[in-house]
Formats: structure tokens, C-alpha cells, sequence
């Protein structure tokens, strides 16, 4: 068994499409954010291109997307 924790937010965003370079330079961070659709995200899982976090993130979208969209809807 691990002790391991994951926390996972979920939250509607206005979201860019395609690659970003993100992070404080004067930070030195260099961060390349990459933005996917749900269906394109969804088909990495089989790949093994992703991280364990990723895949678990994903599978609970999955799981969860119609209630989110209805409640995001319903409170638009």
C-alpha cells in the first residue's frame, strides 16, 4: 500500500487551445502548458504517454462529465 496522496481540483475555465509557454522567467521557470479536448485528452490514456496522475484525472472526467456539464449549464 502506498502512502501516496493526489488532490485533484476540477473548475470551469476559459482555456486556450494548442501549446503555451508559460512561468516567470525571472523565476527561471520554463513551462510548456498544452491544452487538449476532452476526446483527444481521453485517447492518450491508451498510449502510456501519460502520467499516472494524468490517467487517474482523466478517468474521473470520464466519469463525471455529464453531471459537470449539467451543473455548469444550469449555473451559467
Amino acid at each position: 500500500m502506498s502512502s501516496e496522496r493526489l488532490s485533484l481540483v476540477c473548475a470551469q475555465v476559459s482555456a486556450f487551445n494548442g501549446e503555451r509557454h508559460c512561468g516567470l522567467p525571472e523565476e527561471g521557470e520554463d513551462i510548456l502548458a498544452v491544452s487538449f479536448g476532452f476526446h483527444a485528452a481521453f485517447d492518450l490514456l491508451g498510449t502510456g504517454g501519460l502520467p499516472l496522475w494524468a490517467g487517474m484525472a482523466l478517468q474521473w472526467l470520464h466519469s463525471n462529465r455529464e453531471h459537470l456539464r449539467d451543473v455548469w449549464l444550469r449555473d451559467a
